[in-house]
């Protein structure tokens, strides 16, 4: 943590406050029989993913508590369905730093500049992606899709991605920074 805060200083960012959503583990740290862990960067709360949804929001939405997912440096949330019901797909989510990929005007999702995204190789029939800056230099991904679901189509997934985009930015701007 104080590796943390003398970076932070030195490059000018000023004092690291309470928006570590946990402390980091060190590249020393080490488990049981001496086996070493690797390094893990702290996130912000807004910047982690699963923080996005309530629970009140994750009932509404028939949604698990989320499972967070870090690779390639790029932190995600996936939450499943929890019923038993045509569309009983699952929900991603991310926060994208600086510039973000191109995509089709939307409606805007609680007043902040939205796109539909189509990235290559996802299922344009079973798969919606929202794009919602809610930030100056932060962009929602907010993916929803049921490949294989009974009933899915491009329409019902991004009714979806749509409920759960106004769902995440809402939460998003009530998150410690």
């Amino acid at each position: 943590m104080l590796v943390v805060l003398g970076l932070a200083l030195a490059a000018g960012v000023g004092a690291l406050s309470a928006r570590l959503a946990a402390p980091s583990a060190s590249a020393t740290d080490t488990t049981a029989a001496g086996a070493s862990v690797p390094a893990v960067p702290a996130v912000s709360q807004a910047d982690a993913p699963c923080a996005l949804l309530t629970s009140a929001q994750r009932r509404q939405l028939g949604v698990n508590p989320g499972t967070q997912n870090s690779s390639g440096g790029e932190v995600t949330c996936l939450w499943r369905s929890i019923a038993r019901q045509p569309w009983g797909g699952e929900y991603l989510a991310k926060v994208l730093h600086g510039a973000t990929p191109a995509g089709s005007p939307a409606p805007a999702i609680n007043n902040r500049p939205t796109v539909e995204y189509q990235p290559a190789g996802l299922d344009q029939n079973a798969y919606c992606v929202y794009l919602v800056t809610v930030a100056p230099d932060r962009t929602l991904w907010v993916q929803y899709g049921g490949p294989g679901q009974e009933g899915i189509n491009h329409v019902v997934a991004c009714r979806r991605a749509q409920a759960a985009a106004s769902s995440m930015s809402s939460t998003f701007g009530t998150l410690p920074k």
